[in-house]
């Protein structure tokens, strides 16, 4: 689960997930659900601002999704096993993710994500 701006990120079962904003809805009020399904998710970060999801999966790579519109910004892929961590500079501008391949990497997102 991860929080930023209002957001709230649910990983549901099965090989997709969802992402649920609960935070500050009425009680009864349906929160909006968006399904992306690209695979098993292990890790969710927001960026600081919120604008940006990184989410690390089964398939090796870490998908950015843009949280105004719940489109795949770009997938970043280089890792050769499942990606079970990922994190956000308090800047933004780099991403890291770890994997069971036993490595780390640091990506430069400024450029995709505009900054």
């Amino acid at each position: 689960m991860a929080y930023a701006h209002c957001k709230a990120l649910w990983i549901g079962p099965g090989l997709g997930w969802r992402i649920e904003g609960r935070i500050g809805l009425a009680q009864g009020q349906i929160p909006p659900v968006h399904t992306l399904g690209f695979g098993h998710v292990y890790s969710v970060a927001f960026s600081p601002d919120g604008r940006y999801l990184a989410a690390g999966g089964a398939a090796g790579a870490v998908h950015l999704i843009d949280t105004t519109s719940w489109q795949v910004v770009r997938p970043l892929e280089g890792h050769t096993g499942l990606v079970i961590s990922v994190g956000f500079s308090p800047d933004g501008r780099l991403l890291a993710s770890g994997s069971e391949d036993m490595t780390i990497k640091l990506w430069d997102v400024s450029d995709l994500l505009g900054r």
